[in-house]
């Protein structure tokens, strides 16, 4: 498989997942779930979907986590119902993107240096 046909298929599992979990799988305690990035393996048989939560405390990420590991065959079966083109729908595990945190931090300790000179 191509680098360019992995990448088509994770950006169209990206907006797939995306729509699935905030039009289909609403809930009100974790509220928007953002997917910021989908990463496939070579075979296709295993996507790493990175996802970030507007309220990002310890309680709510729990329960965003158990949340999308219980409703991951409902994820899968609306996938491939969405994807008919691919003959298997990959096995999809979630991962909470700490980029935005990191940055953040990044961001601070940058004004922080800023605030130091002046």
């Amino acid at each position: 498989m191509s680098v360019i046909s992995q990448g088509r298929i994770a950006s169209n599992i990206l907006r797939e997942i995306t729509y699935i979990l905030n039009d289909k799988i609403k809930d009100p305690v974790v509220g928007y779930v953002n997917v910021t990035d989908v990463k496939i393996n070579k075979d296709l048989s295993v996507a790493t979907v990175f996802y970030t939560i507007f309220k990002n405390d310890k309680e709510t990420l729990d329960y965003t986590k158990k949340l999308l590991n219980d409703k991951n065959a409902l994820l899968r079966m609306e996938l491939a119902r969405k994807m008919q083109s691919m003959r298997k729908v990959p096995e999809l595990f979630f991962k909470y993107d700490t980029s935005l945190e990191y940055g953040n931090h990044i961001e601070e300790i940058l004004e922080n240096i800023n605030k130091q000179k002046k």
